[in-house]
C-alpha cells in the first residue's frame, strides 16, 4: 500500500503539465495507490482526478487507485476583507462590481 501526498504545487504541475512527480510515485508499480493532496479551491476545481487516475495506472504501473481525496482546499477569501466599518449596503456594492454586474440605480 501506498499513500501519497501533493501539494498545491505539484497539484498546480499536473494541472498546467500534466506532470505527476516521478520521483514521489516510483514506487508505485504493483502497489494500492492512494493519494491525498493539499491545494486551491481553484486547483481543486480544475484537477482532472480521473486523467491522474489513467497516469497512475499507465505511467507508474499501480495495482489499484483507492482514491484522489483532498486533504485540505484552502477557499480563498475576498480581497476586501469585511470590518465592522463597512456596511451592508457598500459591501453588496462591490460585490456587484466585483462580479461585473452594472449599477441599474
Amino acid at each position: 500500500f501506498l499513500t501519497v501526498r501533493l501539494d498545491g504545487k505539484d497539484i498546480d504541475a499536473y494541472i498546467t503539465e500534466g506532470y505527476l512527480p516521478g520521483n514521489i510515485f516510483s514506487g508505485a508499480k504493483g502497489k494500492i495507490v492512494r493519494v491525498l493532496y493539499t491545494c486551491t479551491e481553484e486547483q481543486h476545481k480544475a484537477l482532472n482526478r480521473a486523467q491522474m487516475e489513467r497516469d497512475l495506472y499507465d505511467a507508474f504501473g499501480a495495482f489499484w487507485v483507492a482514491g484522489i481525496e483532498p486533504e485540505q482546499v484552502t477557499i480563498g477569501t475576498n480581497k476586501d476583507e469585511l470590518s465592522e466599518k463597512t456596511d451592508p449596503e457598500k459591501n453588496l456594492v462591490s460585490y456587484l462590481k466585483e462580479k461585473g454586474i452594472p449599477d441599474t440605480a
